[in-house]
């Protein structure tokens, strides 16, 4: 036996859908949101982490630099070709 669907209103829509419509619309832009807001902090983290792992490479690089590095003595010469290094030279270096 079917039910019959009974209409009330003037903009022909049943009953209470108005109020589900707004509400379902609510909880959609309120999951849309914290999606969004979700995908930004998992992107911070990302970056931070990546920033944090490069720190000690930088912090390397950095000493190297700051070194002050004299070559003494060339060990074995190094060879080049079409400007590109086959083989650096090995040296004695003073620190």
């Amino acid at each position: 036996m079917r039910m019959p669907i009974t209409f009330v209103g003037s903009e022909g829509f049943p009953p209470n859908s108005q109020e589900r419509y707004v509400r379902l619309k609510a909880d959609f832009d309120n999951f849309r949101k914290r999606s969004q807001e979700e995908g930004r902090k998992l992107s911070q983290l990302g970056r931070e982490a990546v920033l944090q792992d490069l720190i000690p490479l930088v912090e390397s690089l950095e000493r190297a630099i700051d070194a002050s590095v004299t070559v003494i003595e060339e060990v074995r010469p190094g060879f080049m070709r079409e400007g590109k290094p086959l083989r650096p030279a090995s040296v004695v270096v003073a620190c």
